[in-house]
C-alpha cells in the first residue's frame, strides 16, 4: 500500500481535488507491491509540522519548550564562610578544600604501602629503605607545600631542588626535608588503598575536593560547562595530547563554573575511553 502526501491541492482524472492533509491510498493486490513507507496515523497529522522540504522557523510553542524559572535564592558564597569564618591567607583558603581529614587519610594509605612493598624487595646494604619511618601528618603537609613550591620554581629534576651548589642552591627545600626523606615520601605516596585500580587511586581525593567545592558555593543562574586541560607531562594512562591547544600535554577535565565569578562548582576528570564490553547488545527489528 502506497501513501502519497500532497503539499498543494491537485486534481485527479475525475476532477476531484485532493487537499493538503488528505492521504491517497491505492492497493495493488493482496500483499503484493507493498511500499517501505509506513502508514501515517491520522491522529498525529494535526500535531506535527508538515515536511515540505523547506526550513521552518521554530518557536517555543512548536518545540513544546518550557523555560523553567530560576528559584534558587541562596546562590553565591554560603553562610559557613561569612563574617569571621572568611579565610584571610592563601593557606587558609587551601585548607578549606584540602582538609585535615583528607591529609590524615592520605597519610594512612601512604604508610600502608611500604609495609606491603619493602619486605618483598631485595635491598642493598646501603638502601634508603632500611631507614623507613612512617610519615606523620605534619610531614605530609610539608610534602604538599614542597611540591606546590616546586611547581612555582621549575628545575630540570627533583635532585636539583636539594642542590648545595652556590649557583642553584634554594635553602627552602633542604630546610624542610633532606633529599632522601623527600624521595621516600614521594615514591611511597598513595591517596587510596594499595589494592585500588589506576583511576580509583585518586578517587577519594577527587570526591572530597568536589564535595567541598559544592559546599562553599552555589552557582547562579548563568553557568558554563567547558573542557579544561591541566598541564601534565608525567606518567598517567589517561594523559591527553592535543596539538591544537596551548597546553598540548595534560589531564582532561570537564568543569562546571559560575559565569559571574569564574568559580568552579564541580568537575569530572576524563580517565580515557572505556574498553568495550565483551557482551554485545542485539537489536531486534
Amino acid at each position: 500500500m502506497d501513501v502519497v502526501e500532497s503539499d498543494e491541492a491537485e486534481s485527479d482524472d475525475n476532477g476531484d481535488s485532493v487537499s493538503q492533509d488528505e492521504e491517497v491510498t491505492s492497493s495493488e493486490g493482496d500483499g503484493e507491491g507493498s511500499s517501505d513507507v509506513d502508514d501515517v496515523d491520522a491522529s498525529d497529522s494535526d500535531q506535527s509540522v508538515v515536511d515540505t522540504g523547506k526550513w521552518h522557523k521554530l518557536n517555543t510553542s512548536t518545540n513544546a519548550c518550557v523555560r523553567l524559572p530560576f528559584t534558587v535564592s541562596s546562590s553565591g558564597i554560603q553562610t559557613g564562610l561569612s563574617g569571621a569564618n572568611v579565610p584571610e591567607t592563601e593557606l587558609e583558603f587551601f585548607l578549606l578544600f584540602f582538609t585535615n581529614e583528607l591529609v590524615k587519610e592520605i597519610t594512612e594509605h601512604t604508610n600502608e604501602y611500604p609495609h606491603s612493598k619493602i619486605p618483598k624487595l631485595n635491598l642493598r646494604p646501603r638502601s634508603i629503605w632500611h631507614k623507613w619511618q612512617d610519615v606523620t601528618e605534619e610531614e605530609m603537609k610539608a610534602y604538599i607545600g614542597v611540591v606546590l613550591n616546586m611547581a612555582v620554581n621549575e628545575k630540570p629534576g627533583v635532585f636539583d631542588y636539594f642542590s648545595k651548589g652556590w649557583i642553584d642552591h634554594m635553602p627552602f627545600f633542604s630546610d624542610v626535608f633532606s633529599r632522601y626523606r623527600f624521595l621516600q615520601i614521594h615514591w611511597m605516596l598513595h591517596v587510596n588503598s594499595v589494592a585500588a585500580g589506576n583511576t580509583i587511586k585518586i578517587d577519594i581525593m577527587v570526591k572530597h575536593v568536589k564535595s567541598k567545592s559544592m559546599e562553599y558555593f552555589i552557582q547562579g543562574q548563568d553557568t558554563a560547562i567547558d573542557e579544561t586541560t591541566i598541564g601534565f607531562k608525567g606518567h598517567a594512562s589517561f594523559r591527553m595530547y592535543n596539538p591544537q591547544k596551548p597546553t598540548k600535554w595534560g589531564l582532561h577535565v570537564y568543569t562546571l563554573a559560575d559565569s559571574a565569578t569564574g568559580y568552579i562548582v564541580t568537575f569530572e576528570p576524563y580517565y580515557g575511553k572505556k574498553p568495550p564490553s565483551r557482551c554485545r547488545e542485539r537489536i531486534f527489528l
